[in-house]
């Protein structure tokens, strides 16, 4: 089971919001991680068949997905940042409506969702409206939804926004448990979303991929240029004009810095394993933010 897009680019009048990407999706997980605004909505919209490319061709199983048609779309599951749903409703009123629209049967729809309740924790309240849910469980409504027919392509807009740490690693292993069978592609800016999960992380930046592979390959590009020092809060400011500083930390007047840097960047510098943050932060340099402690 494949996907692949060739050279597929997507326009706004003059803004080019995807630029021809050219990309093979295989079984598996697939991290699409960038800022917002790198094109990743854009994408996944276009993969959804709710864009068409203004440029390009995506195909599955070596088919063009616009002459797949009904075959491509029920193979689909998809949940878009903001998905759509009636207050009034029930969730397993909601999910009766989706298993309907989706054309799966009463039976299958019931046991499906039960299973899916019971896995991210909304059996006991299924029968609630689903104007009384959090945005915690509305989002695990949301997820639920896009698994409810069993898609061969699980595509996941942001997924985790609005979990709890608990409610993300029960989503995490879920999909661990699921992947080896269907093409699963991830959206996030959020780098431990994807540690330990993803199969291969495609990294995006204004609308194109600046890099792809699995964690270990990506983090080979920044293998022994990793440092950790601690300076003075004077000595902030001559750093930061000749360092890329990728977070740091205060206490008192100390400041603990981790530095990307091709040299060591102070006597007492110590090397550190490079992480998916570091590498997201490398390339998004506009993201990195100071904590105090």
């Amino acid at each position: 089971m494949e996907l692949v897009l060739n050279d597929v680019s997507k326009s706004f009048g003059e803004k080019k919001a995807v630029d021809n990407i050219l990309l093979k999706i295989g079984l598996g997980i697939h991290g699409l991680l960038g800022a917002n605004g790198a094109g990743k909505t854009t994408l996944m919209r276009m993969i959804c068949g709710l864009l068409k490319p203004t440029n390009g061709e995506i195909r599955f199983n070596g088919k063009d997905v616009n002459k797949l048609g009904e075959e491509y779309l029920n193979a689909l599951g998809y949940l878009p940042q903001d998905f759509g749903y009636y207050p009034e409703f029930t969730a397993m009123e909601y999910i009766d409506y989706i298993g309907a629209v989706k054309g799966l049967s009463k039976t299958y729809t019931l046991e499906q969702a039960n299973e899916l309740f019971e896995v991210f924790q909304l059996f006991e309240v299924k029968n609630k409206k689903i104007k009384t849910y959090s945005g915690g469980m509305k989002q695990r409504l949301g997820i639920i939804q896009s698994m409810l027919n069993n898609p061969r392509i699980l595509i996941l807009d942001e997924p985790t926004s609005g979990l709890d740490p608990k409610q993300r690693l029960i989503f995490k292993n879920y999909l661990s448990q699921i992947s080896k069978e269907r093409i699963v592609i991830l959206s996030t800016h959020i780098t431990s979303d994807l540690q330990n999960i993803a199969n291969n992380i495609i990294m995006m930046k204004s609308g194109k991929i600046i890099c792809t592979g699995d964690e270990e390959k990506l983090l080979k590009q920044l293998e022994g240029r990793v440092w950790e020092f601690v300076i003075h809060e004077r000595e902030l400011l001559k750093y930061m004009e000749k360092s890329m500083i990728i977070s740091y930390s205060r206490k008192f007047d100390k400041i603990r810095l981790r530095v990307i840097s091709d040299i060591p960047p102070a006597k007492d510098a110590i090397p550190l394993e490079p992480s998916l943050e570091d590498l997201y932060l490398y390339y998004n340099p506009e993201e990195i933010q100071g904590e105090e402690e």
